[in-house]
């Protein structure tokens, strides 16, 4: 007694013991207490601090990272070779100032080939189309210009050789690679009856590929290393080479347009055939025209308006279609909400089956029959 008495007055008395414990232990159920004090303090003011004053945003998933790369561009033919071995120059009349053209890139033939622009005479204006042109109307010339040279520079048959002609030398015309022309100087011309026969002429200008350029590039010339220390070497599909036409291909096996030939050749006279020259028009380029004597004499050239010739109307390539958001399938497929009046033909559908009312009168009457029975034999 004397003893808790003691505590009591020590516990509180003011001073220097104050909240203390004097003599004995501090309690741990007193220590659990004080720290559960301190605690929520500090715990509920950063809670407070960070609590957000409007509704919390629900948690979305990332957004998907496109893996597609489009292909590598097409490098261009480096000048001097190829679409780019000349170089022309333009004015708008004779006398003034010529401007020079840019060479010409691969992505400008691809697009000039798909769509139609009647040019303005502007080399700076702009260039309208679909699919995008890049560049402005001096590079859409230039496109046009070097179409132009690979379908309609023609000639007679042995009017240009290869290299300087004066030695016969075996060339391999389809070899990759660009080969110099140059006039014959054993050639002795044709006559004027062969030089009506397109036949005796011939193209001596590269073919331009698909890709935009006279000499193939290979998009996977890099990737052979890496194709050769995989196990699987048909994981990476090669490109196959493309090809066309090798130099010097006789205009007969131009392509004919609908029921018109490629090439129409014409006499200028036929009562003075020493003095006579023929003429060679192309009729998928109307306006280029190609001539030659009997002699050593033969020149291409070209009057109109850049536009290749085409037989049916030209229709301008189409958008691409929109692309689907997600595919559609019968997991996925997108439903008109029920009406009124097919929930209630749905509910009556689906109604339990009410109790013929035969088989209630049946059941009426054998229970009739039965009590019958039981009355008799009582």
């Amino acid at each position: 007694m004397e003893k808790r008495i003691r505590d009591f007055d020590m516990k509180d008395m003011a001073g220097e013991g104050e909240g203390e414990y004097v003599g004995e232990e501090k309690p741990v159920e007193d220590e659990e207490k004080a720290e559960a004090e301190e605690v929520p303090e500090e715990v509920v003011g950063e809670q407070i601090a960070e609590k957000p004053s409007g509704p919390v945003p629900p948690k979305l998933p990332p957004i998907p990272v496109s893996t597609w790369q489009p292909p590598p561009p097409i490098p261009p033919e480096r000048p001097g070779e190829g679409v780019n071995r000349k170089v022309y120059w333009v004015c708008h009349c004779p006398g003034e100032q010529w401007v020079s053209l840019p060479d010409v890139t691969p992505d400008q033939i691809r697009v000039a080939r798909l769509t139609v622009h009647a040019l303005t005479g502007d080399l700076d204006a702009e260039v309208i189309l679909f699919p995008p042109f890049d560049g402005v109307e001096k590079n859409y010339l230039r496109a046009q210009l070097a179409r132009l040279a690979a379908a309609t520079a023609v000639s007679p048959q042995g009017f240009y050789t290869f290299g300087s002609g004066e030695e016969e030398e075996d060339v391999d015309v389809e070899d990759g690679g660009d080969l110099d022309l140059s006039p014959n100087p054993y050639y002795e011309g044709h006559p004027i009856k062969d030089l009506l026969d397109p036949s005796y002429w011939v193209h001596h200008e590269r073919h331009i590929l698909k890709q935009g350029r006279t000499i193939w590039w290979n998009q996977d010339a890099g990737m052979d290393e890496a194709i050769a220390e995989e196990e699987d070497e048909d994981a990476f599909p090669q490109q196959q080479p493309e090809s066309g036409p090798p130099l010097m291909t006789s205009l007969s096996e131009d392509a004919r347009i609908e029921q018109f030939p490629a090439w129409t050749a014409r006499s200028s006279t036929r009562l003075v055939t020493e003095r006579a020259l023929v003429t060679l028009r192309s009729t998928r380029w109307p306006g280029a025209v190609a001539y030659a004597t009997s002699g050593k004499k033969s020149e291409c050239m070209y009057v109109g308006w850049a536009l290749k010739f085409l037989p049916p109307n030209f229709s301008p390539m189409q958008l691409p279609k929109v692309q689907d958001e997600y595919p559609l399938g019968p997991e996925i497929m997108e439903m008109a909400d029920p009406t009124a009046a097919d929930e209630e033909a749905y509910r009556i559908l689906h109604l339990p089956p009410e109790p013929a009312q035969e088989m209630m009168e049946e059941e009426v009457l054998t229970e009739e029959e039965e009590e019958d029975e039981d009355e008799d034999e009582e």
